[in-house]
C-alpha cells in the first residue's frame, strides 16, 4: 500500500518526538511512520496508549484506525464528484484513491488541475508521487489548454 508515502517532514518530526517520549519499540515506530497522514494525526492527537505494553497497544490502535479509515476512504465521496471522476477515469487503485481522498482540498485541487495520467502504465504511482510532491510544497504542473496537449510518443 502507499501508506506513509505522503507524510510531510513536519509530521514525521512530530512522530519522532512522540516516539522518543514513549516506551515504544522500533517495530511499532516503523509501523506508525508507514501510516497515512490521517492515521498518524489521530495517533499524535491521542498520544501513545498507556498500558503494560505500549508498543502492542499502539499497533492495535493503528490497526483499528486503518480498518475504519479503509472502510471510509474506499467509499466514493459524494461531496466531490470531480475528484471521483478523476479517480475513475485514471483507474486509480484503492490505495491511491484512498490517499487522494485523505488529502486537503488544496492538495486535491492542485492535483486535479494537472494533466491527468490517462494512458500511463501506472497512474496510481504517478498520483501518489504527485501527492508527495505537492505536500512538500511543489507547484502544480499546469495542464495545457484543451486541444493543445502534447502528443504521446509511440
Amino acid at each position: 500500500s502507499e501508506r506513509g508515502a505522503g507524510l510531510d517532514p513536519r509530521l514525521l518530526r512530530r512522530v519522532d518526538d512522540l516516539l522518543a517520549s514513549g516506551n515504544v519499540d522500533a517495530r511499532a515506530g516503523e509501523v506508525l511512520r508507514a501510516q497515512t497522514p490521517a492515521v498518524v494525526e489521530t495517533i499524535l492527537n491521542e498520544g501513545i496508549p498507556v498500558g503494560r505494553n505500549p508498543s502492542a497497544l499502539l499497533m492495535a490502535r493503528v490497526k483499528q484506525l486503518n480498518d475504519t479509515e479503509d472502510s471510509v476512504l474506499n467509499e466514493p465521496s459524494r461531496e466531490n464528484p470531480e475528484l471521483e471522476a478523476y479517480i475513475r477515469e485514471c483507474k486509480l487503485d484503492k490505495q491511491a484513491a484512498a490517499a487522494l481522498r485523505a488529502q486537503s482540498v488544496e492538495i486535491q485541487r492542485g492535483l486535479l488541475s494537472e494533466t491527468w495520467p490517462r494512458g500511463m502504465r501506472n497512474p496510481s504511482s504517478f498520483v501518489t508521487k504527485r501527492i508527495r510532491d505537492l505536500q512538500a510544497g511543489a507547484r502544480p504542473i499546469v495542464r495545457p489548454p484543451p486541444g493543445k496537449e502534447p502528443r504521446k510518443k509511440i
